[in-house]
């Protein structure tokens, strides 16, 4: 794991037990070498700290030893994603739950036409078909909102911890090619903004096309 920044005269100090680093934390001297166990995660917290005294927010990564997701057989699937819409507020994905006032399929991953400028949520489900065998990088965009996207039951992107004006996670998943289950979850106070995109086998990132969605 590769840890930078753009203070100079500055250090980065480290954990990976999941404790806020402080100032006698671990010392970033070079890149570090995880050993990830099979069904066990690694918490890796950073902070800078800076010759004044200031320090700046923690960043943290969850890093979790990858085994390859197999794909799924199906029969004459329907291309687009189902989404259920829901005209009410929530806090938490857990909260989710109910009859939807909406119901339709969308062509990708983004907000449906004529939605209502108030609290809304919005669950997109189906099959995301990829087209090779590789780690696949997702880039999960709710702006104004937050979001979770989990593939074969996998959380691969959470963006629930802060609702900021534009968040924009990251998270890698191991995918055989073919379809692979495909569910995320967004909320939001008013009307936001949502996109997916996903880099692979040294494919720059780009927004995930129509044809890779069906249900």
């Amino acid at each position: 794991i590769k840890l930078d920044n753009i203070i100079s005269d500055s250090e980065i100090r480290y954990t990976t037990d999941g404790s806020e680093p402080t100032k006698s934390s671990m010392l970033y001297k070079e890149p570090i070498t995880l050993n990830l166990d099979k069904g066990n995660s690694v918490i890796l917290k950073s902070r800078t700290f800076m010759p004044n005294g200031r320090k700046s927010s923690v960043h943290t990564g969850e890093f979790i030893r990858l085994e390859w997701k197999e794909s799924f057989s199906l029969d004459s699937p329907e291309t687009g994603l189902s989404f259920d819409y829901f005209e009410k507020e929530v806090f938490t994905i857990e909260e989710i739950t109910g009859e939807p006032d909406r119901t339709g399929v969308i062509s990708k991953v983004k907000l449906p036409d004529d939605l209502e400028n108030n609290f809304f949520l919005l669950v997109l489900s189906g099959y995301i078909k990829v087209p090779e065998k590789a780690v696949y990088n997702f880039e999960l965009s709710t702006a104004r909102g937050k979001g979770i996207l989990c593939i074969d039951e996998m959380n691969v992107v959470d963006n629930t911890s802060e609702l900021s004006r534009y968040n924009q996670q990251t998270g890698k998943i191991a995918l055989k090619k073919g379809y692979h289950k495909f569910n995320l979850k967004y909320f939001t106070s008013s009307h936001g903004k949502l996109g997916l995109s996903c880099s692979y086998n040294n494919i720059e990132m780009k927004e995930i096309p129509a044809s890779w969605f069906f249900h």
